[in-house]
């Protein structure tokens, strides 16, 4: 026997997984009830002593798992075994007088603790018995027996079997507690089981003893309540039907009665009684450090004692709270969350170290935007918040900035209500407007004297980042960050990431307004002056692109490469006979090899930041992983013909001409023409250099990221290398924060691992498309889900003109790009830089995500095909079925087993 404030007690193999946190918990000075633990050796002593162990081997060497019943009867013949054999009379006596220690006649709790039980990945929660308010030794004694006889329930044998867990390996020890003569009791979880928040604690009770609540027989009351501030955001008062209670007419044992009416009309608890159980839950998980715990409690005499807690299981926990450790407003939870922002500008699956800069360095630069537009209502929330490896925008903040800074005209405008739901844009499109606050804003930003905050001014400004200012987002040398310390490499990381701060904070405005309100101008210059038989001017108007941007130099210097392999026998054969990598290694053995691989390696030396679509750090970028080249390479080559996206540029861009002096012809004709088609060529100049200026914005962003990544991989390094990360990936799964930390430390803590194994769970559900996550969540929970389909037609928006049918490519990654063949419309959720190249050679594109600004909608119109937006796309259309893209209607019709005739050049399909 062991007392439970025992230090020995602490040891799981001799007091089971219960037994020694309740062990642990009262050493730390928790309230739990005083008691003592039959211990694991008497029970071995018990079984040996009586021969059982063979006895119990060999009646479960006949067990069937897959049949219930079968295993119920060989696992009782295991438990009467256990029963009928008697006690030995010292372990009795031994009993009898730990139970004589207490006070006298105490009514005890006798529990079971296995040596595999309240793990963090076993719990057995439930599996084995307890027995309560029993009194006197004959009756402990005889309960320690049925608790011994308790691991051999079918369902914990069958748990154990599943479990990989070796029956003669596991022991169990019994826990006798004095009992509490609860008012009211339940169980308290410190993580929201129900949407794994782990800034919540949950709360449920019943009168009388807690057992009702275990065990499910009555619905108790219900709180959830926030962790850092301990009032309930939530509360449900419970049917809680029946009550167990301690029996009045027997000596010991308990007995289930109905709740009297006027107790089940009324909460068990206060909100003072509620604040002090989230306190112990505070203080408990705080001393399992900061795992979330699964707690049961009991009220008596005005005190909460604490029964039991064990590590919550079973629940897809990812502290995503914590990877907004940066934020400095409060998460309210009356904020409408939205995922369209990311699916347009922050497209993929997100990490929470990128995001944990990234979403800062948007967040300080839309401060800075509210401060010096004078519209407060900007900074009424939070901007973002992560949630399972998104994401999420704050759409109350873009209804704020719509109804303060955009003319109700513009309202229905491109792109304005993009980021707020459905159900808001009549009350958006009919909120007032006050012309004196807009000038007022104007003003603001004129008298604020900073160079960036005119519209030609936002253009200098970015030209001035562009042309002057690379060199100081190139970073160290990887030879050099090795040779920092390690808080030289963390402020050599922060006064990068501070370069990305101020970018953005002086182009912010260009985005958000000049560029929005341009938008919104030229739509509504085209729809009030504008009288002429296109009706898709409007994207015909913002098609190719004024000068030849940054991406579109660098696909034109690897198409180059491409056509190389194309008329060199000798290139072409390495191409085809080795795939990915083991191509750029083969082009070592030969001289024609060598000197292609050396012009590519300079290529990719120069261009080195370029990679998959996604932006997040995770992902490789060109010269990690040639291999994306490779695959569009392998793309560029499915067409039979040389490629020739200048001669297409060309063309495009005559064809934007040709619709520009159309549609200024036709405003000419109109009142005041001649100056209404100057500020129609105003506006429209300024727009093709800003859509340039949002091309070339990634080839800056880009290569500090790549200085940034590079650093974190250092700060990777050392941890594994010192073994405190486990994998080369776990990196990437902490807040740049809480990596520093861990840095600094030199060590990662159970919470830590955990962060990061819940994290990169939920990222790879992402990448694997395992999960879908709701375009809009409020306060934890999903809101308004819509159909895209009608008829026999898929019906979506249309973001760039023509109609073309083809046979359907679905993709799910870039890497798999290497599937297209020319004439193929593309499925897929969004583009980035990294799919460029496809463009050269598919007939039209289908998009789930983004917008008629999004970079495959830009593409789509410079390379003059047809492209579609629609939710679900990628799972709505089969891969290979032939489809007809329409994006004048916004809809694509699977033409349901015709044959392809999608056999076209790219000429014909942008026809």
């Amino acid at each position: 026997m062991l007392l439970l404030d025992d230090a020995r007690a602490q040891e799981a193999e001799l007091t089971g997984g219960k037994g020694a946190n309740l062990a642990a918990l009262s050493a730390a000075g928790f309230p739990v009830p005083k008691g003592f633990a039959v211990t694991t050796a008497a029970y071995d002593a018990f079984i040996d002593g009586a021969g059982l162990r063979p006895r119990i081997a060999d009646l479960l060497a006949h067990a069937d798992y897959k049949d219930a019943v079968a295993l119920e009867e060989t696992t009782a013949k295991v438990r009467q075994t256990i029963i009928d054999a008697p006690l030995p009379q010292e372990l009795a006596d031994t009993i009898a007088a730990s139970y004589a220690a207490l006070p006298a006649d105490s009514y005890v709790a006798v529990r079971s603790s296995g040596t595999a039980e309240d793990l963090a990945d076993t719990s057995f929660a439930g599996l084995h018995d307890t027995y309560l308010d029993v009194r006197g030794p004959d009756a402990v004694a005889h309960a320690v027996k049925r608790c011994w006889a308790s691991m051999w329930t079918a369902r914990a044998t069958h748990y154990r079997h599943n479990a990989g867990i070796d029956h003669a390996g596991v022991r169990i020890a019994v826990i006798v507690q004095q009992m509490v003569e609860s008012v009211a009791s339940g169980v308290l979880f410190t993580a929201n089981p129900l949407t794994a928040q782990t800034e919540q604690l949950v709360i449920n009770a019943n009168w009388g003893l807690g057992e009702s609540v275990v065990s499910g027989i009555a619905t108790p009351d219900s709180w959830v309540l926030d962790t850092g501030t301990l009032r309930p955001v939530e509360r449900t008062l419970g049917a809680k039907e029946l009550m167990i209670v301690r029996d009045p007419d027997a000596a010991h044992g308990t007995v289930t009665l109905e709740t009297p009416a006027e107790d089940r009309k009324r909460f068990t608890l206060t909100d003072d009684q509620l604040a002090e159980l989230g306190e112990l839950g505070r203080r408990v998980q705080a001393h399992y450090d900061g795992l979330p715990q699964d707690i049961e409690w009991a009220l008596a005499d005005g005190r909460v004692y604490l029964l039991q807690s064990r590590p919550v299981t079973g629940v897809n926990l990812a502290w995503d709270t914590d990877v907004d450790d940066w934020q400095t407003l409060p998460d309210r939870d009356d904020i409408v969350w939205t995922r369209t922002w990311a699916d347009e500008q922050w497209t993929g699956a997100i990490t929470p170290l990128f995001y944990s800069w990234r979403a800062e360095m948007f967040t300080r630069a839309y401060s800075r935007c509210a401060d010096l537009w004078g519209v407060p209502e900007m900074k009424t929330g939070r901007m973002f918040k992560f949630h399972k490896a998104e994401a999420y925008f704050n759409a109350g903040l873009e209804r704020a900035i719509i109804e303060h800074t955009v003319f109700p005209a513009f309202r229905p405008g491109p792109n304005v209500l993009n980021h707020v739901p459905p159900w808001w844009h009549d009350e958006i499109l009919s909120s007032p407007f006050s012309i004196a606050r807009y000038l007022k804003m104007h003003a603001r930003i004129t008298a604020a004297g900073d160079p960036a905050n005119t519209p030609y001014a936002f253009l200098r400004t970015f030209d001035n980042w562009f042309y002057n200012r690379v060199d100081e987002a190139q970073g160290l040398p990887d030879e050099q960050l090795r040779k920092l310390s390690d808080r030289a490499l963390e402020r050599h990381v922060e006064e990068l990431l501070e370069l990305e701060f101020r970018f953005a904070e002086e182009l912010w405005a260009g985005y958000y307004l000049y560029a929005r309100d341009a938008f919104s101008a030229l739509g509504w210059m085209l729809a009030k002056w504008y009288d002429g038989n296109n009706p898709l001017a409007f994207g015909e108007l913002l098609s190719g692109a004024a000068r030849r941007t940054a991406t579109l130099q660098e696909n034109i210097e690897l198409l180059a490469f491409a056509e190389e392999i194309r008329e060199s026998p000798e290139l072409r054969a390495l191409f085809e006979a080795y795939e990915g990598n083991a191509f750029f290694a083969a082009l070592e053995d030969s001289e024609a090899g060598r000197d292609f691989l050396a012009r590519y390696r300079t290529f990719a030396q120069a261009n080195a930041h370029r990679g998959q679509a996604e932006r997040d750090i995770y992902y490789p970028r060109r010269l990690e992983d040639p291999a994306t080249d490779y695959r569009a390479w392998k793309t560029m080559l499915s067409s039979p013909e040389p490629l020739d996206p200048e001669e297409n540029e060309r063309r495009i861009n005559a064809r934007r001409d040709a619709v520009l002096a159309e549609v200024v012809e036709n405003i000419k004709k109109r009142p005041f023409g001649f100056v209404r088609a100057e500020l129609f060529k105003l506006v429209h100049d300024w727009l093709l250099k800003f859509l340039i200026v949002r091309d070339d914005e990634r080839y800056y962003i880009d290569r500090s990221t790549w200085a940034a990544k590079r650093a974190f991989l250092e700060i990777g390094r050392r941890l594994l290398q010192r073994g405190v990360f486990d994998s080369e990936r776990d990196l990437y799964f902490l807040s740049r924060h809480e990596l520093y930390d861990v840095l600094r430390r030199n060590h990662a803590t159970p919470l830590v691992k955990a962060k990061i194994a819940g994290r990169m769970r939920d990222f790879d559900r992402f990448v694997a498309r395992e999960t879908r996550l709701p375009v809009y969540m409020q306060g934890g929970h999903p809101v308004n889900l819509s159909d895209a389909t009608e008829g026999d037609d898929l019906v979506g928006i249309g973001t760039s003109r023509g109609r073309i049918t083809g046979r359907a490519r679905v993709l799910h990654g870039v890497e798999e790009i290497g599937r297209v063949q020319k004439g193929d419309i593309l499925i897929v959720n969004h583009t980035d830089p990294g799919w460029t190249p496809v463009f050269l050679v598919i007939a039209g594109i289908v998009l789930e995500t983004g917008g008629m600004l999004a970079h495959g909608s830009l593409l789509a119109r410079e390379y003059g095909f047809p492209a579609v937006q629609i939710a679900g796309a990628t799972e709505l259309i089969p891969d290979g079925a032939l489809i007809t893209v329409d994006g004048d209607t916004g809809t694509v019709h699977l033409e349901d087993g015709q044959e392809d005739s999608s056999e076209l050049t790219l000429a014909e399909a942008n026809r």
